[in-house]
């Protein structure tokens, strides 16, 4: 009887949380370019084509009403080449207690004079200031779902080796697979959640991550795996995610977000384009005005979703790099400008045999001089060894890793990650050791 009931409560959780979903936007200015430059259109309630970067603030505080995500929203912005942000950069307007829950929404009307401002006025009115050089805006606004008295509200924040982080999450994780993030931060770093509090620390049971909501913990995931990968977003991240590839295949796991390192925006989607789940959709746009905008909800026709498993990158230089199947062993990776030219996919292959002796070998042909580092981490996100690290002419080459991590140890059989990076571009493959 009871395996039945548990059956029916995650049926209905996950059916209830399909039904009640949050909304996300964020918005990235290509250098030269803030969010004050559009200052004669951020006074326009409401939003229509996504043409300027307002749109996609407004429709967010337009999901953060009493029918939709009434739970609250957070906003928060990165000052042009500035990467850490203080209380000056971030606001938020959220459930506090039991009482609170279902009726903090936004409730003001674009700083209207006339009309009480509320938190989203505020921040609106501070960004588009001709002194504020606005260059990264995230917004989210949510609806609790299953643990709405939990303080939650999105986008988090870290600050880590002088620079803050930010992740805003729209879908759910299941319980079970937060505790496996849970475990997965304690065993890559035992002293993680003594060293990083959650954002919300004025509620019962704050000290305790089983407590925090879901989001919170992924965060907190993908931050461990980022920091074990020497602040290295996009090994860490991937890292982070492969282990997770099996949770994500499931229909009550849901693992869409946006994530600032504040010098760029990254967007994943692991729901499909079409199916189970596939109502949570995330999609982007340029605009030859100087901007990248990436949201939730229908995309427009201008509009591009991100695929399933995609990882997409956004630049201030106003550029993106695509890593379509981002957890397959070699991702492949497109690099998109914005002069309408078609994009240009480039593979990093690595060719990995088993020689006689000791170690790997690794095979590859440059067709371009370029710098090429190698690097060899294990399944913790930590790094073994370097193999190479140098500028290096067109050719084709072969290199040993010898089995030894960076103080001349002999490494343990099994799994590891061996990660190619030429120039920007990147990728990763999984390797075999055996001795």
């Amino acid at each position: 009887m009871m395996k039945k009931w548990t059956v029916f409560l995650i049926l209905f959780l996950t059916l209830y949380i399909t039904i009640q979903a949050c909304d996300m936007s964020a918005v990235i200015m290509k250098r030269g370019t803030v969010l004050a430059d559009f200052y004669t259109t951020l006074t326009t309630p409401g939003f229509s084509d996504f043409n300027v970067p307002n749109d996609y603030l407004a429709y967010v505080i337009n999901r953060s009403q009493s029918a939709i995500n009434n739970d609250g929203y957070g906003i928060l912005y990165y000052p042009e080449d500035n990467y850490q942000l203080t209380p000056d950069n971030y606001w938020y307007k959220y459930v506090h207690s039991a009482a609170d829950a279902n009726h903090i929404y936004y409730t003001g009307n674009y700083f209207v004079s006339t009309n009480a401002p509320d938190v989203f006025d505020v921040a609106l009115k501070k960004m588009s200031s001709p002194d504020v050089d606005a260059a990264i805006v995230m917004c989210h606004s949510r609806n609790a779902s299953t643990n709405p008295f939990a303080p939650g509200n999105h986008p988090f924040r870290m600050d880590l080796n002088d620079r803050t982080y930010a992740l805003m999450h729209n879908g759910f994780v299941s319980q079970v697979t937060r505790t496996f993030m849970i475990n997965e931060i304690n065993i890559l770093d035992p002293e993680w959640f003594t060293e990083h509090a959650p954002n919300y620390y004025d509620f019962d049971f704050a000290l305790y991550p089983s407590y925090w909501i879901d989001s919170e913990v992924l965060f907190n995931y993908l931050m461990c795996h980022i920091q074990a990968c020497n602040s290295d977003v996009y090994t860490g991240m991937r890292l982070g995610l492969i282990k997770l590839a099996d949770f994500m295949k499931l229909s009550t796991n849901v693992v869409n977000f946006v994530f600032s390192d504040g010098q760029n925006l990254y967007a994943f989607r692991s729901t499909p384009l079409s199916g189970v789940n596939s109502n949570y959709k995330l999609s982007f746009k340029y605009n030859e005005r100087g901007f990248w905008g990436v949201r939730t909800g229908l995309p427009n026709a201008d509009e591009t979703q991100v695929d399933y498993n995609e990882l997409a990158v956004f630049t201030n230089e106003g550029l993106i790099e695509l890593y379509p199947g981002f957890l397959d062993d070699i991702p492949v990776i497109t690099h998109r400008s914005t002069n309408g030219q078609p994009p240009i996919q480039t593979r990093i292959t690595g060719t990995v045999a088993q020689p006689d002796y000791i170690g790997i070998n690794v095979s590859f042909t440059l067709t371009e001089p370029s710098r090429i580092k190698l690097s060899l981490y294990n399944l913790k996100g930590q790094l073994v060894n370097r193999i190479t690290d140098k500028y290096m002419e067109t050719g084709i080459y072969t290199l040993n890793w010898n089995g030894r991590d960076t103080k001349g140890r002999l490494s343990a059989q099994g799994i590891y990650y061996l990660e190619m990076k030429k120039g920007n571009q990147r990728s990763v493959s999984k390797i075999t050791y055996r001795r």
